[in-house]
């Protein structure tokens, strides 16, 4: 397995390549990287060339230097299989992954086959009482930038919002905030390659009634469900995810 660096939109992108035969591309989550399918870019390498790639401002991937939107990231991934010249690979996604694979396959007919976990891309539904924290939060914000509360100002934007967003670089909050609530059900009906769509039943970041739908919505496709697994079932049951890939293949 190598580190190899390849310069896309101006942009150093560091990705992990190894093995030959079958072309694998896998794309990590929000706050991940490629460092996430070590164990199975290991176990499936000896048969297939596989692609991990660091998105850019994660990993060893430099950060844009403007707030990327999804389709965006979308872009990195149409030049980086261009320039790589690779042919018919199939995409496996995880979560904000998922949502650049899915942009990707509604458009193009070069990919052979799709794998979705945890995936991104459907429009949350929230309660009365997420408006409400939002308006409190906007209020909040308007208020400390008067004089007499300016000073709370930077301590209410820091310790605002979800972990990822607090974890997150100034440029990459600009960034979730594009994405998070992008609704990609529009494209979903575009994907005509067989598409695996594998949740945790315990998923809470993406839960399961997005990859029901998600299965509804996407012509060719087959849900598979870990009754035991959360949003990182890729991971927790990594031996089954592996031996449902091996099993598209």
């Amino acid at each position: 397995m190598e580190n190899k660096k390849i310069i896309i939109k101006n942009i150093v992108i560091n990705y992990k390549e190894s093995g030959t035969g079958i072309p694998l591309i896998f794309l990590h989550g929000w706050g991940q990287s490629s460092d996430c399918f070590v164990e199975h870019i290991k176990q499936l390498s000896p048969a297939n060339h596989i692609y991990a790639l660091d998105l850019p401002g994660f990993g060893d991937t430099d950060e844009p230097s403007y707030a990327y939107d999804i389709y965006d990231y979308e872009k990195i991934l149409e030049e980086f299989i261009e320039k790589l010249n690779i042919t018919n690979p199939i995409i496996i996604g995880h979560s904000f992954g998922g949502r650049i694979a899915i942009i990707y396959a509604s458009k193009n007919n070069n990919i052979s086959k799709l794998v979705l976990t945890g995936c991104a891309g459907i429009k949350p539904s929230h309660s009365i009482k997420y408006y409400l924290k939002i308006y409190h939060y906007k209020f909040m914000k308007l208020l400390t930038k008067t004089p007499l509360y300016i000073q709370y100002h930077d301590d209410l934007v820091n310790n605002s919002g979800s972990e990822d967003y607090k974890k997150s670089s100034s440029i990459k909050k600009q960034i979730l905030i594009k994405v998070v609530n992008e609704d990609l059900t529009y494209c979903l009906k575009n994907i005509t390659i067989p598409t695996i769509l594998y949740w945790g039943q315990k998923d809470l970041e993406t839960p399961l009634k997005d990859g029901k739908l998600m299965c509804e919505l996407i012509p060719n496709s087959k849900l598979i469900i870990n009754e035991n697994g959360d949003h990182f079932a890729f991971l927790t049951a990594k031996e089954e995810f592996i031996k449902i890939i091996k099993e598209v293949l």
